[in-house]
């Protein structure tokens, strides 16, 4: 007679770890019953300080080991000295608020310690934006503190127009793709582009639709390892039915200069970028895939974090390396 196969809860299995690792006794809060913690980030405490860490890859083997990934390593932040005020420490992007308001929506005691961790050290060095989510309903004035409409308000505040930028293509790169509606101007190029689109607080919803809209995945699944790999890339067929006028916007994930192309793309990417890829208006590191209802921020239902890289803490905008691995990344994302 064969043994039944019994698959633990997540639940059960985050018990039984609890019980042998103390330390990996926390577990998100979802304040909504399909809520989901998707966010990928480490704060990492030491003698000499702390580090925060943005990245795109799960804490699983298969996703450090031949999958394409993005990081973003903080500066090693300094303890401030003792006495130190609450807003002190704080960087020209906000960022430590930022991040201490992203842990305490969580609600969780747990993270109590890590707030106050973060409240004891200098962030001023950091010149990046967090761009979070959290699940729930955010309205009023919340409703530009958290996912895409966040980057809109960031976008407004801290670039400026330039001749001629308007027209600058806008690259969305991810693994997964959601419901997005019966056709492109329900969200897509709709609300979501405007908030990718925007430069500056005096442009108009009507300036979006100059710039042409790239979205990169890999369609053809020609990773080193497929048969796991693909279930990285989901996207439902019952989904694609229902929206193939998406197909218009695809473009083929393409690394060979880097030597990456076989290396299935886990990393989530947006920017906006010149015409000939030699400079960047912005660019977005993030854990978040392509679905309305993920970014969408009147009712989000996954966790998430994003850095964003603007112009104004480097110069007029960002340079792409003429270094040969770097500089194709046109190849890589418009190929």
């Amino acid at each position: 007679m064969r043994m039944p196969f019994y698959l633990p809860s997540l639940t059960v299995i985050i018990n039984i770890f609890i019980k042998f690792k103390p330390g990996l006794g926390l577990q998100a809060k979802l304040e909504i019953a399909y809520g989901t913690h998707h966010t990928k980030m480490m704060l990492l405490l030491y003698e000499e300080g702390l580090r925060v860490v943005i990245l795109t890859a799960n804490l699983i083997h298969d996703d450090w080991y031949q999958k394409t990934q993005g990081i973003w390593l903080s500066p090693l932040y300094p303890r401030l000295p003792d006495g130190s005020s609450e807003s002190s420490g704080e960087s020209p992007t906000n960022f430590k608020r930022d991040l201490i308001d992203y842990l305490l929506a969580y609600r969780s005691t747990g993270l109590g310690e890590w707030v106050s961790h973060v409240q004891e050290h200098d962030l001023s060095d950091t010149r990046v934006h967090l761009i979070a989510s959290i699940p729930g309903r955010h309205v009023g004035s919340l409703k530009d503190k958290w996912g895409h409409f966040k980057l809109r308000k960031v976008l407004s505040d801290h670039t400026s127009p330039r001749p001629g930028r308007e027209s600058w293509p806008l690259v969305g790169q991810f693994s997964s793709i959601g419901s997005l509606g019966p056709d492109e101007d329900k969200w897509l190029c709709s609300e979501f582009k405007e908030s990718l689109s925007r430069l500056g607080k005096r442009d108009t919803p009507l300036v979006s639709h100059k710039a042409p809209l790239h979205l990169v995945r890999d369609r053809h699944l020609r990773c080193l390892s497929p048969l796991v790999g693909g279930g990285s890339l989901p996207y439902a067929i019952l989904t694609a039915q229902k929206q193939p006028w998406l197909n218009s916007f695809f473009n083929q994930w393409s690394a060979d200069i880097s030597g990456r192309t076989q290396a299935l793309p886990h990393i989530k990417t947006y920017m906006r970028t010149s015409p000939d890829f030699s400079e960047l208006a912005w660019f977005l590191v993030t854990s978040v895939h392509l679905a309305s209802e993920r970014t969408r921020v009147r009712f989000p239902v996954r966790g998430e974090t994003s850095i964003s890289f603007l112009t104004p803490y480097t110069s007029v905008y960002l340079a792409v390396s003429r270094n040969p691995v770097v500089s194709r990344l046109a190849d890589l994302f418009l190929g």
